[in-house]
């Protein structure tokens, strides 16, 4: 089984309880990546400097935002066998041949944890706090 973790909004939110989770299943035999619309060196930077570096760096995803819009992360999951998705964005679990868990924040919980290393790495997509503006901007287009 593969089991897929996103940063920003997810990992970034809840650090210590998504590192927890994702050694609880690598020490069950599942294989467990990180899948992001970062690009791929920010991607790496932040496992790193987050204490994610047990996950092996091929393991390490960039979903391409900007060819696929908001099935980046679909195509990346039907490339690697990707059997279930968590993400904090709906868009990005809705379609395709997985189980997609969607991470519904409080709605004072901050994007990234008082712990959470740099938290201006760049990501493609917006966080959820912003992504209603976003929405309207992206349809003025």
């Amino acid at each position: 089984m593969k089991v897929a973790f996103d940063v920003g909004g997810l990992i970034s939110r809840y650090p210590i309880q998504m590192k927890a989770m994702m050694k609880a299943l690598i020490a069950g035999g599942v294989e467990v990546y990180i899948l992001t619309d970062m690009n791929q060196q920010d991607a790496r930077a932040a496992c790193e400097t987050n204490g994610i570096d047990f996950i092996s760096q091929d393991r390490i995803l960039s979903a391409d935002w900007s060819c696929h819009g908001d099935l980046c992360k679909t195509r990346m999951c039907e490339a690697h066998g990707i059997d279930i998705l968590l993400d904090d964005r709906p868009d990005y679990t809705a379609h395709g041949d997985f189980i997609g868990l969607n991470l519904s924040p409080r709605p004072h919980t901050p994007y990234y944890a008082d712990g959470w290393v740099n938290k201006n790495t760049p990501a493609v997509c917006v966080p959820p706090e912003e992504y209603e503006e976003f929405k309207r901007w992206k349809a003025k287009l």
